[in-house]
């Protein structure tokens, strides 16, 4: 490579653009020297390298390697002119990942050992993992939701998002195929018995609404326990399960009340100055079991609620919402974004329900979608009315329920029996 001195060449103001990454390049010259020529015209004029010789400077160097114009081949004068071009500010980062991947297949075409550790080191000031993103986004930019992404850490995280999804449904198109018919099992007994048997990483997702702990006064025949310390031992025996059943990659979302979402104190405990330890939340169980939360809760708000339970109607308000939790096992990521955390739902009228406490199903089929695609598995570890799986029936998903109570998982079973099979389909 044939050098000449710095104070030679002849740059045009036009070619005097704000360079970025000089010190990074000025750094690589003093380390590896020189890999490629600036290109000068016959009279010494800059044709390309304007980066190359602005960090020569900063490197301190008086000469510089060069070629001619008229004996530089296309493919090396289009090399250079990509590496300017990557390095520009206001290059849109489509344009940059486009340049970069251009520039990478000319190597493999002439070296099929080249890599994108190399490509990186050529360009200066990118790692090889950029590379490869960069020559990822550029294939995929046929997608509008890739494109139109703003940065290119944006669209490596859209990107990430699609495969995210894509693997799922194949996974579950899989699964589905290999299930044949059997869209839904129910199991009848204790969650905290139940749960143990279930083998690692066999669901998709957990929707379920558990007992609260509140004392909930019921009609007739009492369902389940609602007592606050055995609902709490409860779920520190299933939260450890629900991760374990968990796949990688998927969400809990999980209904409970809100004052136990965060640490609380027993209503056991009487009002005295003496000191009271607090007892742990549902989001540190969570969070103990290996989940990350999103510890600010969603809401289901009952805009047709006008009666509750009311300690004293002059002072309390009726209780007009429920709050849950949404809580990730891996990069699980939900399947609309955008969504707000408040789902607004009325709940069903007595002359609806079939059960003292039961979900509207459009609210379930709402969260199945959210959480999850198609031909999913989603566990109820309290299903009680089967609202929750028979939301995830009616999306085209299948369903693992647990419920306590005989009676009232043989008549949940029709309601499943239907979304899945078609009311008129039992024979």
């Amino acid at each position: 490579m044939e050098k000449i001195k710095i104070s030679e060449v002849r740059v045009d103001e036009r070619q005097r653009t704000k360079a970025s990454g000089l010190a990074d390049l000025a750094n690589s010259l003093r380390k590896y020297g020189q890999l490629q020529p600036i290109i000068l015209d016959g009279d010494n004029r800059l044709i390309a390298g304007f980066r190359r010789l602005s960090a020569a400077v900063l490197a301190g160097w008086e000469e510089i390697g060069y070629v001619r114009s008229d004996a530089t081949d296309g493919v090396l004068k289009q090399e250079l002119e990509l590496i300017e071009n990557i390095h520009r500010e206001e290059l849109p980062w489509q344009d940059r990942a486009l340049a970069l991947r251009k520039i990478h297949d000319m190597k493999v075409a002439q070296d099929p050992e080249w890599s994108t550790e190399k490509t990186g080191e050529m360009v200066v000031g990118m790692s090889g993992r950029t590379v490869r993103y960069a020559v990822d986004l550029a294939d995929n930019l046929h997608r509008p939701e890739i494109a139109q992404a703003s940065t290119m850490t944006g669209a490596i995280g859209r990107l990430q998002s699609i495969r995210a999804t894509e693997d799922k449904i194949q996974q579950a198109a899989a699964l589905a195929d290999k299930v044949g018919d059997r869209r839904y099992e129910i199991h009848i007994g204790r969650a905290e018995e139940i749960l143990p048997q279930l083998p690692d990483e066999s669901v998709d997702a957990i929707i379920t609404n558990p007992p609260f702990g509140i004392d909930l006064d019921f009609k007739g025949t009492k369902p389940y326990e609602d007592d606050e310390e055995q609902v709490m031992a409860m779920m520190e025996a299933v939260v450890p399960h629900f991760y374990r059943v968990l796949r990688p990659g998927s969400w809990l979302c999980c209904f409970f009340d809100i004052v136990k979402l965060f640490p609380w104190k027993p209503q056991s405990v009487e009002q005295s100055d003496e000191f009271v330890v607090c007892r742990p939340g549902l989001i540190w169980l969570l969070q103990q079991a290996g989940f990350t939360v999103n510890v600010l809760p969603c809401i289901w708000a009952k805009p047709n609620k006008t009666q509750g339970k009311l300690r004293d109607p002059n002072t309390d308000l009726i209780m007009a919402y429920e709050a849950f939790v949404l809580a990730r096992k891996g990069d699980a990521v939900l399947q609309r974004k955008g969504r707000q955390n408040l789902f607004i739902y009325d709940t069903l009228t007595a002359d609806e329900r079939m059960f003292d406490v039961e979900m509207p199903i459009p609210l379930c089929e709402d969260l199945v979608t959210l959480l999850t695609v198609g031909n999913q598995v989603v566990l109820d570890a309290f299903a009680g009315s089967m609202s929750i799986p028979a939301g995830a029936l009616g999306q085209q998903r299948m369903a693992v329920a647990i419920e306590l109570n005989a009676e009232r998982a043989a008549r949940g079973e029709t309601k499943l029996y239907g979304e899945a099979y078609g009311q008129d389909s039992r024979s």
